[in-house]
């Protein structure tokens, strides 16, 4: 029986398996997820499965959208819309009237736009898409492993030799050098070529949501109650930014974990089948 990389339980602590699990040994958190369980999958998986309807659409009419194009007819518009909202009503309800200094509101609005400007980074830039001579030479070394141990595999799409750190995405209908996932928010592949922008993207989106929960708490003016969010539209918010907060930070630190250790989730979840990362970090 092989020895999981140590890399491996600093990955399932960043995206909360851990927790899980040890939370699941306690027989009323075992009833209560395998209660949620079903509904919860639904309730994740149906927003996804209707957003990935138009460019599976085109798709199928043999039509390829370019990086740009992608972007428009994923859930990034809309997420830009949807956080632009809750941004103007959390300025308009609440910091305005806030005990606080204008450097934390500036603060706010600064991270608020560095997350929105590495969204349309990580849009616009190639992911590490091997179907050009010069980014198979430009992305060589990222999608190389530290120890070459299951040789050069063809992919029989791209007639492309490939090592374990390339994968074929039959979406872009590309292999992409380390290739991370296919993210629904800017929809293309996250790989060599981006791993770095969306990373930052995940980590101040992150920050962002944080500064909200503080916003929401933070001490008021007194004069200014009536101004103030109602508190239903102050329960919306907080149900919001609970799940937000839930999913951004397992999808925040299991990327920076990759980013910083220099692995991919597809390796994580393959280490059985790739040797090499065995020997890829010890601590």
């Amino acid at each position: 029986q092989l020895q999981s990389p140590k890399v491996l339980y600093i990955y399932n602590l960043a995206n909360l398996q851990l927790f899980q699990s040890f939370a699941l040994q306690f027989p009323p958190l075992q009833l209560f997820y395998q209660f949620i369980q079903v509904p919860l999958f639904y309730f994740c998986q149906l927003p996804e499965k209707l957003l990935w309807m138009p460019d599976k659409f085109l798709r199928s009419l043999g039509i390829q959208p370019n990086q740009f194009t992608s972007f428009l007819i994923g859930f990034g518009p809309i997420f830009m819309v949807l956080s632009s909202l809750l941004c103007y009503v959390m300025w308009n309800k609440e910091l305005q009237y806030a005990d606080t200094s204008t450097m934390f509101s500036l603060f706010y609005l600064a991270i608020f736009v560095v997350t929105m400007i590495f969204l349309v980074l990580t849009a616009i830039s190639s992911p590490g898409q091997l179907n050009t001579s010069e980014n198979i030479q430009k992305y060589a070394e990222k999608a190389k492993t530290r120890i070459e141990v299951q040789g050069n595999q063809k992919c029989s799409i791209c007639n492309l030799h490939r090592t374990a750190r390339v994968t074929h995405c039959i979406l872009c209908k590309s292999c992409i050098a380390k290739w991370q996932c296919h993210s629904i928010v800017v929809n293309k592949c996250i790989g060599a070529g981006n791993e770095l922008t969306y990373t930052l993207f995940m980590d101040s989106l992150l920050v962002w949501i944080i500064l909200n929960w503080v916003v929401l708490f933070i001490d008021k003016r007194s004069d200014a109650k009536e101004n103030l969010l109602s508190r239903n539209e102050k329960l919306g918010i907080v149900l919001v930014l609970l799940y937000s907060t839930y999913k951004q930070f397992i999808n925040a630190m299991s990327q920076t974990v990759c980013l910083l250790f220099n692995i991919t989730h597809f390796e994580v979840m393959q280490w059985q089948k790739l040797p090499y990362l065995l020997s890829l970090i010890h601590i």
